[in-house]
């Protein structure tokens, strides 16, 4: 059974970071916030990376940690996509 992945397209609206677009950009330049993934001209999120995310600062993880997780979550995203 394949793990299928909900896709967001605004996340600073949809509720699913608690960034307006401006800073959802920013932190994403830092490094400290998921780049979307782009479908066609599209740029959307993948639901589990936003979580995993918004956990972290829930745990109060320093902007370091969640550079990491930040580039786990994306090397994880392309070794499914090779596989």
């Amino acid at each position: 059974m394949a793990n299928y992945a909900t896709l967001i397209r605004r996340p600073w609206e949809s509720g699913f970071t608690p960034f307006k677009r401006a800073t959802t950009y920013a932190r994403i330049q830092d490094r400290t916030f998921p780049p979307p993934v782009k479908i066609g001209r599209m740029s959307v999120w993948i639901d589990r990376e936003l979580t995993a995310v918004n956990e972290a600062i829930i745990a109060g993880r320093s902007d370091d940690e969640i550079r990491q997780l930040v580039k786990d979550l994306v090397s994880r995203r392309t070794a499914r996509a090779g596989s």
